[in-house]
């Protein structure tokens, strides 16, 4: 059948780094960049042993690495992080474990005590300040015009 001469249809499909499904809710997308963080968080943790590892400032520039991969074309799909508790916890978790691992503590510790401790700002406030940010930027004409199509498409936060 699968060579039957129509193309296979998928759920998502990627497009310059972002999954997008069919209903435009970037759950897939969460679940990609998700992944890709936790598995990048946990090469990171061999290097960063909780008892004499490094110090924290080292240890809060590699969780910098984890925020990058999750944050990607933030723009774009943050409007989905307000209206999702299961795409926010998604996204959250290995930020968490970023956190944790920034002030050397066990996985039992609340994500608001280790984003407190480690001085990192919630991953959904990033989300939101680089909205913030794209939005300034098309204002003043920062950004090519191409690009500016997708202002009026992006959710409101």
């Amino acid at each position: 059948q699968e060579n039957s001469g129509k193309p296979a249809s998928k759920p998502a499909i990627k497009y310059l780094g972002v999954m997008i499904d069919n209903r435009l809710s970037f759950r897939a997308h969460t679940k990609y960049p998700s992944a890709k963080a936790a598995k990048t968080q946990a090469s990171l943790s061999h290097m960063l042993p909780n008892i004499d590892g490094p110090r924290a400032g080292i240890r809060r520039l590699l969780a910098r690495v984890v925020t990058s991969v999750l944050l990607y074309a933030a723009p774009v799909w943050a409007w989905a992080l307000d209206r999702s508790q299961e795409i926010r916890r998604k996204v959250a978790a290995p930020y968490r474990l970023a956190a944790i691992r920034v002030i050397s503590g066990f996985r039992t510790v609340s994500e608001d005590a280790a984003l407190v401790l480690a001085e990192m700002i919630p991953i959904d406030l990033l989300a939101r300040e680089m909205v913030e940010l794209y939005r300034w930027r098309l204002e003043r004409g920062r950004i090519p015009p191409e690009d500016g199509n997708m202002a009026g498409k992006m959710g409101r936060i």
